[in-house]
């Protein structure tokens, strides 16, 4: 399965640090994951994990840059000598770090929309909920074969009610059907707590709300021990994942509905994938993706 992470320009979130707190509330739930730092404009997350702890890191030694210079096919165990194993109280999460220049960025998003069929099919083998970190900031046409190949979050800002119509107007741009019944499940996630009604931003914007989050600092969202507003996003996320498997299983629903003329053959794998209870068993980063020690 896949998430995309996808944050507004002006969202003052970054997508790798919300897509690691999000990997991190599906792991304590039981899915097996795996981050995939895929920003266009160049990715900041190997400083920033090295400042909240204090490590090195490196996407050239071991990250998406790295699994590229492999030219070997995608698999589980070639995602796994790749990726970084950050331990968490409550999970170990793998992440696969993004090239910080943006041409290596946008190079990197490319490549992955060229292989989301083998990387579809390495994730699916190994039972992983992959989590792609993503921006609007630079929407170059590739990131919309990412986004049909799963499910999106869109983050932005809560007010005013432009930002979201203008973060919204963008996505459908890349993606031109997001938001319709017949396209991959898209939700917005609004950043900072308001007032406004979910059921009025649906109608003002075009997609469902899947919740609201609060601002968090970057350094406290990659943090091994999270403070009250940690715990804040924490239950927030929580909440964000509820209602977006209620929707996937809706989409999953429909989807069953207009195929019942299909043998089962025929069925979209991805129906069954949604329907499924997440994969039990040890921690993602100590079984089917594991980094060189």
């Amino acid at each position: 399965m896949i998430t995309t992470l996808l944050t507004a320009p002006l969202a003052a979130t970054s997508a790798a640090s919300l897509a690691i707190a999000y990997a991190r509330r599906l792991s304590a739930a039981g899915e097996r994951t795996l981050v995939i730092d895929a920003d266009a404009s160049g990715s900041t997350l190997a400083g920033r994990l090295g400042e909240a702890t204090g490590e090195s890191y490196s996407a050239a030694r071991r990250g998406l840059p790295s699994l590229i210079a492999s030219r070997s096919e995608l698999s589980p165990e070639l995602l796994g000598a790749h990726v970084e194993l950050l331990d968490y109280p409550s999970a170990t999460v793998p992440v696969l770090l993004g090239a910080s220049h943006p041409n290596g960025g946008r190079y990197g998003i490319e490549w992955l929309a060229g292989r989301v069929g083998e990387l579809a099919a390495a994730l699916s083998s190994a039972g992983v909920h992959a989590v792609i970190a993503a921006t609007l900031r630079t929407p170059v046409p590739e990131l919309g074969i990412l986004l049909r190949a799963g499910h999106t979050l869109l983050v932005a800002p809560a007010t005013p009610l432009d930002l979201l119509r203008g973060a919204a107007g963008l996505l459908r741009f890349v993606v031109p059907e997001a938001g319709h019944e017949t396209g991959a499940p898209t939700m917005l996630v609004v950043e900072g707590l308001t007032k406004i009604a979910g059921d009025h931003v649906h109608a003002a914007v075009g997609l469902e709300v899947a919740g609201e989050i609060p601002l968090v600092n970057d350094n406290m969202l990659l943090a091994r021990n999270a403070g009250r507003r940690g715990r804040e996003l924490t239950r927030s996320l929580d909440s964000v994942i509820e209602t977006m498997r209620a929707s996937m299983l809706r989409a999953a629903e429909a989807t069953r509905f207009r195929a019942d003329a299909l043998t089962p053959s025929e069925l979209p794998a991805e129906v069954d994938e949604v329907c499924a209870a997440p994969s039990a068993g040890a921690p993602l980063g100590e079984t089917a993706v594991r980094g060189n020690s």
